[in-house]
């Protein structure tokens, strides 16, 4: 299977962060006898989330995302990606129960924007 990568966030793209996932990603595939086609790093930008989707599709039989998917507003994964496959998104209630869990564990704050991190894309 050939592999392509793509990492996201604006943490990357700006070099606030160094990328360590993807070499630990391309490594793994590699010991599994799985080609990496490339690695992109792209900001937080649905179009251009969307762009490296279609580049990496056309040259690799799966890719593998990774950052983005926090509770904040500039974490647009789930929904950048669901869009690039014309997918709806919809609530997995046994995660949103595990999120909400470990919030109460801590006695963190519940937020709404916290209930993100449970969305998924049908299919």
């Amino acid at each position: 299977m050939i592999i392509g990568i793509l990492t996201i966030g604006n943490e990357l793209t700006s070099g606030r962060i160094q990328d360590t996932n993807s070499s630990m990603i391309a490594r793994a595939m590699q010991v599994q006898g799985w080609p990496v086609a490339g690695m992109i790093s792209v900001g937080d930008d649905a179009g251009v989330i969307r762009a490296a989707l279609d580049y990496l599709r056309m040259r690799a039989e799966a890719v593998i995302v990774t950052g983005g998917l926090g509770p904040t507003a500039d974490d647009i994964t789930t929904e950048a990606v669901a869009r690039a496959f014309g997918l709806a998104l919809h609530t997995d209630e046994a995660i949103l129960a595990h999120i909400r869990g470990i919030f109460e564990k801590r006695r963190l704050a519940w937020t709404e924007n916290n209930a993100k991190q449970a969305l998924f894309p049908e299919g």
